[in-house]
């Protein structure tokens, strides 16, 4: 895999270039990025030694466009075999009124900063949560959209026929709540299937069987489908959306419980399920002097949210534990509102999240009904624009969990730039932040674009 890794390398970086022709057009990146655990770590340090590298290529052809995005990547110190898969690829037909898109492809809603309650189209990789850029967290699907143009407003319609699921972490360092309680359902559920006689051969399918991960089958049922109407009205820009989806963040994972046993404390099969979902959202854009201002609302219907055993106090919440399954169901109304603004090339970029439990219990996984958050992005631009620092945070006020990620970006020369960030993650566990607060990590990045 590496001998392959070199050779693609080698053909973009010096072949591809020089066969670009009038209508075909090459682009991407090659970067390199090492990243060390800076927090204390049970059994061994994490690093990384990640090599990926995009290739993107558009060919125009009248009416039609078509696009492939190769994406390759290579970890030297993880061992890891490497992949090459088409993240992304799909045709596109530009029409007098309508334009359609057919194909894997990144649909992106939303016009506030990172945070985008109305995004439910993409699920994420979770591999490297909130560290990584939303651009390399989301999954493309196979999908079909068609725009069609209305004088000042646009009709987006949005058609998904499979269900694509989330990319669970796959290493110790990003180990999460979910994880360790995926861990000690596999532990209990082995040790269960020893006890019953059952063949050291068979005990991984005994496991399975009873920690079952949703497949939703392809069928008509399982479709996902939306749109987006958006315009410009009062000098402003607006959108208005709906979606009907399964839900499938794992920062918010539903676990489904089967015949739980009040003398054990363990079910006799659980379930992390991606169950259905549908989603009215609004987002509006509008500039106020040097100000711009954004608004970013959603309105879930049907979500379900786990249930933490360990509030379980009296036997009526053991009767609703057992009822439910383990999760309750309840509309959530999440709100992002905020505003940027440049002083030259300084820039600062402030927003408040809230979340509204309609249905809260208090046996959810989460502390209170109301849930308030804030984010804050500054970054400045000196050396002729060539460095660049920049510092991220999100801070959970009602879980206080906080996300804070220095950085400082040089460009070296043109298109090849290095960086150097760290990313702090603290705050209870039981937090959608704090989750991750043994996962600090300071990291080097260098970067080509071509």
């Amino acid at each position: 895999m590496k001998k392959m890794f070199t050779i693609i390398t080698v053909s973009i970086l010096f072949i591809l270039p020089a066969i670009s022709q009038e209508g075909l057009t090459f682009q991407g990146f090659l970067r390199h990025e090492t990243a060390v655990s800076t927090a204390v770590m049970d059994e061994t340090e994490y690093v990384k030694s990640l090599t990926d590298l995009s290739l993107v290529g558009k060919h125009y052809a009248g009416d039609y466009r078509f696009y492939v995005d190769l994406y390759c990547t290579y970890d030297s110190v993880n061992g890891d075999e490497g992949e090459v898969e088409l993240r992304e690829g799909y045709v596109a037909a530009d029409f007098a009124n309508t334009s359609f898109i057919a194909g894997k492809q990144w649909i992106a809603w939303g016009r506030a900063d990172e945070i985008n309650p109305v995004d439910v189209i993409n699920p994420e990789d979770y591999s490297e949560p909130l560290v990584r850029g939303k651009g390399d967290r989301k999954i493309r699907v196979t999908a079909l959209s068609i725009s069609k143009y209305l004088g000042d407003y646009t009709l987006n319609m949005v058609f998904v026929p499979d269900f694509t699921p989330p990319a669970y972490e796959t290493n110790s360092h990003w180990s999460t709540g979910l994880a360790s309680l995926i861990q000690e359902y596999s532990l209990y559920y082995a040790q269960q299937a020893v006890d019953l006689g059952v063949p050291s051969y068979r005990i991984e399918n005994y496991v399975s069987e009873h920690l079952i991960l949703e497949d939703k089958e392809n069928s008509v049922n399982n479709a996902q489908y939306g749109f987006r109407l958006s315009g410009y009205l009062l000098d402003t820009d607006f959108s208005l959306y709906y979606y009907r989806g399964f839900w499938s963040d794992l920062s918010r994972p539903v676990i489904f419980v089967n015949n739980y046993d009040i003398v054990t404390g363990y079910p006799e099969s659980v379930m992390l399920a991606f169950p259905e979902f549908k989603m009215y959202g609004a987002d509006l854009e509008k500039a106020l002097g040097p100000y711009t201002v954004r608004a970013e609302a959603a309105y879930y219907t049907g979500r379900y949210i786990s249930y933490d055993s360990s509030r379980i106090g009296s036997p009526e919440d053991i009767s609703r534990y057992v009822a439910d399954r383990g999760a309750g169901k309840s509309n959530v109304l999440k709100v992002v509102a905020g505003m940027d603004r440049f002083w030259g090339n300084f820039y600062v970029n402030a927003q408040y999240v809230t979340e509204y439990i309609t249905n809260y219990d208090k046996l959810m996984m989460l502390p209170e009904e109301l849930l308030h958050s804030v984010t804050l992005k500054v970054s400045d631009k000196f050396v002729e624009d060539k460095l660049e620092p920049e510092v991220k945070l999100v801070y959970e006020i009602t879980e206080n969990d906080l996300y804070l990620a220095p950085s400082v970006s040089y460009e070296l020369y043109d298109g090849i730039a290095v960086k150097v960030a760290w990313d702090i993650l603290t705050g209870d566990e039981s937090g959608t932040v704090g989750q991750y607060k043994d996962c600090d990590q300071f990291k080097v990045q260098l970067k080509y674009n071509f």
